[in-house]
């Protein structure tokens, strides 16, 4: 209890710096059995520092299979509370350590069954952050040449319009 509120008080601090600034926060995902945690302090300084604008980023890890719903609510609540939510798009990293641990302890595994479950999740919060881009600032963290294509295209259409969409002499970018 007495970590957390030190915790609490030296992110507030980076927050406050970052805000006054005019620079974003971005807090890293981690491990799914501390991430709460980090979602909780997230959550908690969007709600101050995140009134006209981004600072904080939540990262959100789309390997595990519970994070496109968690995604969902996040934009919820962000639009209910009147908040900028900040996200980064991420697949993941922890995925062996995770099923390790996930057997070793007894509980599922918070992870997808496979790659193309992550890719799928990942693609399709692409489309709901950019679909909710006037609630939303993020920014997606792929290498992949599928989901960097599918981003382009919905950034497009939202910039100059569906119709312009298919249309190769109406480029903009």
């Amino acid at each position: 209890q007495n970590q957390y509120k030190i915790l609490l008080q030296r992110v507030t601090r980076i927050c406050t710096e970052a805000y006054n600034r005019n620079v974003p926060v971005f807090m890293d995902a981690e491990e799914s059995w501390i991430q709460n945690t980090i979602d909780q302090l997230s959550y908690t300084m969007s709600l101050k520092f995140n009134r006209k604008r981004a600072i904080v980023y939540n990262t959100i890890q789309l390997y595990r299979h519970d994070r496109l719903e968690f995604l969902k609510k996040e934009i919820e609540t962000a639009r209910k509370e009147n908040y900028k939510l900040g996200v980064k798009l991420v697949r993941g990293a922890y995925m062996e350590k995770e099923r390790e641990r996930a057997l070793k302890m007894g509980y599922p595994s918070p992870i997808q069954p496979n790659k193309e479950s992550t890719d799928h999740d990942f693609d399709e919060a692409l489309g709901m952050v950019v679909s909710n881009i006037d609630a939303i600032s993020f920014c997606a963290g792929t290498h992949n040449e599928k989901s960097s294509l599918l981003l382009a295209k919905a950034s497009f259409i939202v910039v100059v319009g569906p119709k312009s969409a298919n249309n190769a002499s109406a480029a903009a970018f």
